[in-house]
């Protein structure tokens, strides 16, 4: 019976299931045929887009080409324009120059022949000559100094163009490019560097603080070492420090605190104490400047009291100097009863110096340098590190700020290029041979195995931190 049901309604239907089945089908050739269009369509705009994208890439890059191309002839022209100042400033400085020196010795020979010379009014032509000459230098040395300035912005500037830097980065790659001294300057310096060395590692082994100040911190942060034509090192401490530097060493053989005096002019009254290796003999040193507290509110009035101290300590030398047997410039005092005298005056002058405060400065005791009066507690603390000449030293919390207010802008061209100061006034000219000597003589002793006779300094034994 089923059978039968089942034939009857395939016979029944059968046109329809066919048209449904036809509609099925070509409802889905119309799916695909949308697909695959869409398909088309999206792989033609992501090629559209993938071009346009590069036309743009292109067009950026040959306007960025332009650009250049305009930036570098620009930078020709600049240089060339820079190149053509500065030889034109340098015409016209020895033009002013030669001047200068010819009116010099023209005056020179006037005020000769006038001197050889009699008759009346003589010392009033001389008087008045010798003032046309003062007034003439005094007006050149002015012009000079806008020359200088000019010099200096259209030199920095051209190093800059030239090296395509900004003009600060233009001064550091200049100052770290000079090259280093020689002959005996350089041997001055690998000898003060070795008594650095042993003066951080005494001051690290008795927990001292300490700071390269002065010349040493401007090439510490400006060269990374020695300045180029600097022949001493400067190093700061706190007055505690100071004092217990000096009793660690009171009774060491060979490394010692030594004073000297200058009592030759008052604005120079003083006593720097300088750090020394007694084993070298040479006149080698670093000096030491002791660092005090002014515990007032403003720099103005730590300014007052140092001045006021100032007047008293030279007002007391003023009545010692005259009984003394030597009163020159940077001189050890070997006789006992004077160097007990200006002891007890320059302790009197530092004995009620604060113990904390919110500036700090070099002691009244050191000749007067008012710049380096009122440097903020927070300049010096906590201190920081540099690197001199390889070495990790300490340096202050803001050097550059200290640098600043002592010098100025100490990132300039320095008027004291080429200029020693030391070399000939401790005889330092004629030590090169003996300093090199000891140098070598040092630097094998530590590197000799331990147990070969190598003697202990400072009750601990030597290594070298850096190599010489």
């Amino acid at each position: 019976m089923l059978h039968i049901l089942k034939n009857f309604l395939k016979h029944l239907f059968p046109p329809t299931l066919h048209v449904f089945n036809r509609e099925i089908s070509a409802l889905r050739r119309d799916i695909e045929d949308k697909l695959q269009e869409e398909n088309e369509s999206r792989q033609k705009e992501l090629v559209f887009l993938i071009e346009r994208e590069k036309k743009e890439k292109q067009i950026e890059q040959r306007q960025e080409l332009q650009e250049l191309r305009a930036l570098r002839i620009q930078s020709e022209e600049l240089r060339n324009e820079l190149e053509s100042k500065l030889s034109a400033f340098r015409s016209e400085l020895d033009e002013r120059v030669e001047t200068l020196r010819l009116l010099s010795e023209s005056i020179s020979t006037k005020i000769l022949e006038l001197q050889e010379g009699q008759g009346q009014g003589k010392d009033q032509v001389i008087s008045t000559l010798w003032d046309s000459r003062n007034s003439a230098l005094w007006e050149a040395k002015e012009e000079m100094r806008v020359y200088n300035r000019q010099w200096q912005q259209i030199f920095w500037y051209w190093l800059a163009v030239r090296g395509e830097l900004s003009l600060l980065q233009a001064k550091e790659t200049f100052f770290k490019a000079l090259p280093k001294a020689e002959g005996s300057v350089r041997q001055l310096q690998r000898m003060e560097l070795y008594l650095l060395q042993q003066l951080k590692r005494i001051c690290e082994k008795n927990g001292l603080r300490y700071w390269m100040t002065d010349g040493s911190l401007l090439g510490t942060v400006r060269h990374e070492g020695f300045v180029p034509w600097d022949d001493d090192m400067d190093v700061g401490m706190p007055r505690a420090d100071f004092e217990r530097l000096r009793e660690v060493l009171r009774d060491n053989k060979h490394f010692q605190v030594v004073d000297y005096y200058c009592l030759a002019e008052p604005r120079w009254y003083s006593k720097i104490s300088k750090f020394v290796d007694l084993d070298s003999g040479s006149s080698v040193f670093i000096d030491l400047f002791p660092y005090d507290y002014y515990d007032v509110e403003t720099r103005q009035e730590a300014l007052a009291q140092y001045r006021d101290r100032r007047v008293e300590l030279v007002s007391e030398l003023d009545k010692l100097i005259p009984n003394l047997k030597c009163r020159y410039r940077d001189v050890q005092v070997d006789n006992p009863e004077d160097k007990a005298a200006l002891d007890t005056v320059f302790a009197k002058c530092v004995a009620d110096y604060p113990k904390s405060g919110k500036w700090l400065g070099w002691s009244v005791e050191i000749w007067e340098s008012e710049a380096r009066i009122g440097f903020p507690e927070g300049v010096i603390y906590p201190c920081s590190q540099g690197t001199f000449e390889g070495i990790v030293v300490s340096i202050p919390a803001d050097a550059k700020a200290w640098l600043k207010q002592v010098y100025g802008e100490y990132m300039e061209f320095p008027r004291d290029v080429g200029m020693q100061n030391h070399m000939e006034m401790f005889g330092l000219d004629q030590q090169e041979e003996q300093i090199r000597n000891f140098l070598r003589q040092r630097v094998l002793e530590e590197e000799r195995p331990q147990g070969l006779g190598t003697e202990e300094k400072d009750g601990s034994a030597q290594g070298t931190e850096t190599s010489l």
